[in-house]
C-alpha cells in the first residue's frame, strides 16, 4: 500500500514537472521537448527540491517516455518515403556522418585521446536525435520534401548507430 502511494507520489511529480516544463517552453518559444527535459531535471533525484523516490524508478519514467515518443515516431513513419528520398538521404546520411566521425575523431587526437577513444567520440557527436528533431518539426509544422529529406537522413543514421 505504501509502495503504491509511493509510486503514484512520484507519477504526479512527473506529470506536474512535463506540463510545467511544457508551459514553459511554449512560453518561451521553445521547443516542448526543452521543457520536458528541464522538468525531468528538476525531479530527478539527483537534485534538490520534489524528486522521483528513487534512480530506478526515475529511469523506468524515462524509458517509457522514450518508448512513448519512438512510438509517435513510428506512427508517422513511411517506407514508402523513406524509399523516395533513400538515394538523397543515403549520400547525405554517409558523407555527414563521416565528416563528423573525422571531425570527432581529430578533436579526440588533439586531446590525447587513445583512438579507440578518439573513434568513439566521434561516433557519439555522428548521430543525430531522430526523436527530439521530428518532434520539433511536428510542433513548428514544418512539412514537405526537406523534412522527408531529413527523416530518411536521421533513420539511415540510426541504422549507421545499431550497426
Amino acid at each position: 500500500m505504501i509502495a503504491e502511494s509511493i509510486f503514484f507520489r512520484d507519477l504526479a511529480y512527473v506529470f506536474l514537472a512535463a506540463v510545467t516544463g511544457g508551459a514553459l517552453a511554449r512560453l518561451a518559444g521553445q521547443p516542448l521537448i526543452l521543457g520536458y527535459v528541464l522538468g525531468g531535471i528538476l525531479i530527478s533525484p539527483l537534485t534538490p527540491g520534489p524528486a522521483v523516490s528513487d534512480l530506478h524508478t526515475f529511469e523506468l519514467f524515462a524509458e517509457i517516455g522514450v518508448i512513448l515518443l519512438m512510438f509517435a515516431l513510428g506512427l508517422e513513419f513511411s517506407l514508402r518515403k523513406l524509399f523516395a528520398v533513400g538515394p538523397t538521404a543515403g549520400l547525405i546520411a554517409v558523407l555527414q556522418t563521416t565528416a563528423m566521425v573525422a571531425l570527432g575523431f581529430l578533436t579526440g587526437q588533439l586531446f590525447g585521446w587513445t583512438v579507440l577513444e578518439s573513434i568513439y567520440a566521434g561516433a557519439v557527436i555522428a548521430i543525430s536525435s531522430t526523436t527530439i528533431i521530428v518532434k520539433a518539426f511536428a510542433e513548428r509544422g514544418v512539412r514537405g520534401r526537406f523534412t522527408e529529406t531529413v527523416f530518411g537522413v536521421l533513420i539511415i543514421e540510426d541504422l549507421f548507430a545499431i550497426l
